[in-house]
């Protein structure tokens, strides 16, 4: 590779913008401060050489930077001020906002180190800038997340810069774009997603607070091994394994979701090597995750329940009486002969036999209803799983004279009409004397989940509605 020459200050650009200091030079770019002679508001300018550009790719990726720096919105994003092309010198000029700082990578270097709340307060800037970024119509993927692009003002305020790997999702180009180290697996075959960027962003994290090239951590196929160099509480551990998972499917799926688990790391579960599904986000604490582990055999889902509360405990177990005086009915009677009526002589048999039974025929109905609504609330965990054989749920009671036994409910294959998922609820539709089977989740999870359970389903025959 021929070797770059820093180029000579170029001369006004548009009538307006000065260029004075080079900050960054490429093959076909480089990058100035500058100021807006109009203004004298400092500016970043960038410009394309169309000489050295090799193909028109360049060029495309250079107009793609400005068409998503225009659609965006953001004040931790510096906005773009002009972008136009100047013939007679074969450029292309692209002016942003400056903003005055140093990148990650230059405090890194001078052993700039955070404790753990401004490495959340940090890692929660960036990802508010990649929900704008993800949120967008259509939605837009910065595919080069790294310490060069990410600065910190005077304030500690966080900036992204750098577009020029921008993507829009709806693109069906695949390109290879990024930097070695901080892209996620996918973007080595043009793959990349929104959840792309989260990964790029652990790694970033990671190196930032180990102090060590990602290059030297240890690996175990895909997965880096960075826990016993970080000196975080394990809960952030965990996270960032959610963030740098290898496959999307393990990651939090937005970056939205990855706050919320950011503000409660201390409840995100431990990454299990498998596919991974991840649930929304309950008003207290950080949802259960769900696991879906799903091969050609057969299918399990796995998450946390809800346990069960001490009103509807009493509640049942007062309906458990009922029913058991129902079925003892004379026994009851003589019962209620030698005490309620010693209490009220005024009613007669007949009319507290009514009444008894009315409320029986009462609480028997809601009891079984609110029982099948709640049914799993008592459970510390579920395991849903679907074989060719049939359909098994097994969960763990957290309290009770069963507490810590697995209890299991079997459906054959050839009684389950369908499965129902709703946000807080799995509904089992049955042939035969159980119509219905139903159990409760402790808060809601997404839809985009449920839709991918759903789709596991379906492809075994089981007709799934989301």
């Amino acid at each position: 590779m021929a070797e770059i020459h820093p180029p000579e200050i170029p001369a006004l650009l548009l009538d307006r913008y000065q260029p004075e200091e080079l900050l960054q030079q490429r093959e076909h770019t480089h990058t100035w401060r500058g100021t807006d002679l109009q203004t004298q508001a400092p500016v970043t300018i960038k410009i394309l050489d169309l000489q050295a550009a090799v193909d028109w790719q360049a060029y495309q990726l250079f107009e793609r930077e400005a068409s998503a720096l225009q659609a965006l919105d953001h004040p931790r994003i510096p906005p773009l001020l002009a972008f136009q092309a100047e013939p007679e010198r074969q450029q292309v000029v692209l002016v942003q906002g400056f903003i005055a700082g140093n990148s990650l990578r230059a405090r890194m270097q001078q052993g700039w180190r955070l404790n753990e709340t401004q490495i959340r307060q940090l890692a929660t800037q960036v990802l508010e800038i990649l929900q704008v970024l993800h949120q967008a119509d259509p939605p837009l993927i910065h595919r080069d997340i790294k310490p060069e692009n990410l600065i910190l003002d005077t304030q500690n305020q966080a900036y992204l810069i750098d577009f020029g790997a921008v993507r829009a999702t709806d693109t069906s180009t695949y390109t290879v774009a990024g930097s070695f180290g901080y892209m996620a697996p996918e973007q080595l075959q043009g793959q990349a997603v929104p959840v792309s960027d989260l990964y790029s962003l652990g790694m970033t994290l990671i190196e930032l607070i180990s102090g060590i090239p990602l290059a030297q951590l240890p690996r175990q196929g895909l997965y880096v091994n960075f826990h016993e160099y970080l000196t975080v509480s394990e809960g952030l551990k965990r996270w960032l394994d959610h963030l740098v998972a290898p496959y999307p499917v393990q990651r939090f799926p937005s970056a939205s979701e990855a706050i919320k688990a950011l503000a409660a790391p201390e409840y995100v579960p431990a990454l299990k090597h498998r596919e991974t599904l991840s649930a929304s986000h309950g008003k207290q604490q950080l949802t259960p995750f769900i696991w879906l582990q799903s091969s050609p055999e057969q299918v399990q889902i796995e998450w946390i329940g809800q346990q069960l509360s001490l009103p509807s405990a009493l509640f049942y177990l007062a309906t458990a009486l009922g029913i058991f005086a129902l079925c003892f009915l004379p026994l009851t009677l003589v019962i209620i002969d030698d005490l309620y009526f010693s209490i009220f002589p005024a009613w007669s048999q007949l009319q507290t036999l009514g009444a008894f039974t009315l409320i029986t025929a009462v609480i028997i109905p809601l009891t079984t209803w609110l029982f099948r609504h709640n049914i799993g609330r008592s459970a510390a965990t579920h395991l849903l799983s679907l074989t060719n054989e049939g359909l098994t749920h097994a969960f763990t009671p957290s309290r009770g004279l069963r507490k810590k036994k697995v209890l299991t409910r079997q459906f054959p294959l050839k009684n389950i009409q369908r499965i129902r998922l709703l946000p807080f609820h799995v509904d089992i539709h049955l042939t035969g004397w159980r119509p219905r089977y139903r159990f409760t989740l402790l808060v809601p999870f997404a839809k985009s989940i449920r839709t991918q359970i759903a789709h596991s389903l379906q492809q075994r025959g089981i007709q799934t509605d989301v």
